[in-house]
């Protein structure tokens, strides 16, 4: 059973298809992107798995900042105090330079190698 929200205020579907300011007109009906696009987006994807996954080792975190198309990351021990946080790490990428992808190869390698050390580090090893 499908409920449907009839409230104007609260419907933002509804909001959305009956907007008939400059905004709507804005709006792309049909979002394409290239190759190289799609890859960058999929290396993003990566990096957010690779933080959901490690997070009881290592937090990091991501943030993106759509009008100038940055990731941000930021890294710090998964027992860390956020009053007085100790960052490990931080990189920030603009995600529509020529060089995105390569820069986001990297970062994915080095965050890798943070979660690798952080892992040993909680079991010992090191």
């Amino acid at each position: 059973m499908r409920v449907e929200n009839n409230n104007s205020t609260t419907n933002h579907r509804a909001m959305l298809l009956g907007m008939d300011s400059a905004f709507a007109k804005a709006v792309p009906t049909v979002n394409t992107h290239s190759e190289s696009e799609d890859a960058v987006y999929s290396m993003v994807n990566s990096i957010m798995t690779l933080a959901m996954l490690n997070a009881e080792v290592l937090h990091i975190q991501t943030s993106y900042s759509p009008h100038v198309k940055k990731l941000n990351v930021r890294v710090q021990p998964a027992d860390s105090d956020y009053k007085n946080p100790n960052v490990v790490f931080t990189e920030e990428i603009y995600l529509d330079k020529p060089t995105s992808l390569e820069q986001l190869k990297i970062l994915e390698d080095l965050l890798i190698e943070l979660v690798a050390d952080a892992k040993d580090l909680a079991m010992g090893a090191v």
